[in-house]
């Protein structure tokens, strides 16, 4: 039923505990293809002592990168679903059934998407929690809005694919040109939407981990990289949008894109301590070439009302973090005081932020 696909470089012992949370699943019809990205240590059932045979190892002659390795796992599955983990990510034991479970319920659509739990550096799973099993069928057009919006959290990649869709469609998209795969996950929300409707499981079912060598990680620190991902997959975005099916969402939808992308911007310069005005300003210039594709069309300026009201919103967002940075305790009190009276409702918890 199921193909799953692990990527790993080097990391032995997380793998091992990706593996045995792949394995204790109580639905149990699954392959598990292992795609090892380092030539020079090999990973088998014996280095890792993981006895199961739905598990195949993949060690690559040369390394791959983890976009090409992704790519490579799924033409090498037989499953009828598809899905991809990490070696350093975690499936909560239920988390196959209930997507066969909701995939049943609804006649098998393209794909399956869950909530997920972020597990800091060492964080343990919480192994006693139960699940509702809660599910949720959306149109494609209802679930990328309510994605983009932020209604709706779960990663691209880990989203459960028909593996006919994915295979016709390439695997992943190289959103960055450059064979990193960065923003690959979004771009797989966006191809998901476009395939009918889609199930969303309200529920935790998946534990990514950050620390500092996750992949995901390493990609966020190269603001070149940023700017090129993010304007080809806003392209793709907006070529979305126009269609029949989207385009009466296109102002939410395009709006809320370029506040995701123009948070991202943001967060790289908080291990500087903030943003500079003079680095956002000259940003906000660069961000007109995301419109180039609208250029003489209908839909130009809608999309420049779309941009100019999320740069409007980070402005504010960054004028007040300055503000809670710098100012006084007594006169953040009365700013809080005067919007509370206005019935903005009351101050934050914690009072102070970074």
């Amino acid at each position: 039923m199921f193909s799953i696909a692990v990527t790993t470089y080097d990391r032995h012992e997380s793998l091992i505990e990706t593996l045995v949370s792949i394995t204790r699943q109580t639905f149990t019809d699954f392959e598990v293809l292992v795609g090892n990205d380092n030539p020079g240590r090999e990973v088998t059932a014996r280095t890792l002592m993981v006895d199961d045979p739905r598990i195949r190892f993949i060690n690559h002659p040369r390394n791959l990168g983890e976009f090409e390795n992704m790519n490579s796992l799924l033409s090498l599955s037989s499953g009828r679903y598809f899905t991809w983990i990490a070696d350093d990510d975690l499936y909560a034991p239920d988390f196959l059934q209930f997507v066969y479970e909701a995939l049943s319920k609804y006649d098998f659509p393209p794909c399956v998407f869950t909530a997920f739990h972020v597990l800091q550096n060492a964080e343990l799973v919480d192994r006693q929690r139960i699940f509702s099993g809660e599910v949720r069928l959306y149109t494609g057009p209802q679930f990328l809005r309510n994605y983009l919006a932020r209604d709706i959290e779960t990663i691209g990649t880990m989203g459960v694919c028909r593996t006919s869709y994915l295979k016709e469609q390439g695997g992943l998209g190289d959103v960055s040109a450059d064979g990193k795969g960065f923003y690959c996950e979004y771009l797989q929300i966006l191809r998901a939407s476009e395939q009918g409707d889609v199930c969303y499981l309200d529920e935790p079912l998946m534990y990514f981990r950050i620390h500092d060598q996750s992949f995901s990680a390493s990609l966020n620190n190269d603001l070149a990289q940023y700017k090129q991902a993010s304007r080809n997959l806003i392209t793709a975005g907006i070529e979305l949008f126009q269609t029949p099916r989207m385009i009466e969402n296109f102002d939410q939808n395009l709006t809320n894109m370029f506040r995701w992308f123009l948070s991202e911007f943001a967060a790289f310069y908080r291990p500087l301590g903030s943003v500079r005005f003079i680095s956002l300003l000259r940003f906000f210039f660069f961000a007109r070439v995301y419109l180039e594709t609208l250029a003489g069309s209908p839909l130009y300026w809608r999309a420049m009302r779309c941009l100019i009201a999320a740069e409007v919103w980070l402005f504010g967002a960054v004028c007040k973090q300055k503000f809670l940075r710098r100012a006084p305790e007594w006169l953040i009190d009365i700013v809080y005081s005067a919007r509370a009276a206005l019935g903005a409702g009351p101050r934050p918890q914690p009072t102070r932020t970074n």
